[in-house]
């Protein structure tokens, strides 16, 4: 995937909810989340310790915010991101597969 899709109205599965609440750890682990403005929904909630939506928009602004806090955290922590992503990717389908593929793929990153 090249580009990292716009999102809309997704509704995300509890097992979803779960592995975004593990991404979150590793995020908090890795201090990427402090210092980062407002986002959408999904990049308040895990910057914000809120709880997290399980309908939500995906966009550019979200895209690009979750790129800057995965980029600075530790490999061995990014490994575990696209390890989540992977697994939450073959469980899913439609809208929901597309947000997990996404994430795999590390979208945010490509030129």
């Amino acid at each position: 995937m090249s580009m990292c899709p716009n999102i809309n109205s997704l509704s995300m599965s509890r097992e979803g909810q779960n592995a975004l609440k593990e991404i979150r750890y590793k995020l908090k682990m890795g201090n990427m989340l402090q210092g980062f403005l407002a986002g959408g929904t999904l990049l308040n909630a895990l910057l914000n310790d809120k709880a997290l939506p399980t309908i939500f928009n995906v966009g550019t602004t979200d895209w690009l915010l979750l790129g800057k806090a995965i980029e600075g955290i530790p490999e061995i922590s990014k490994n575990r991101v696209r390890l989540i992503s992977g697994g939450m990717m073959l469980n899913t389908s439609g809208q929901e597969h597309e947000f997990w593929e996404a994430i795999y793929d590390l979208c945010m990153f490509s030129k």
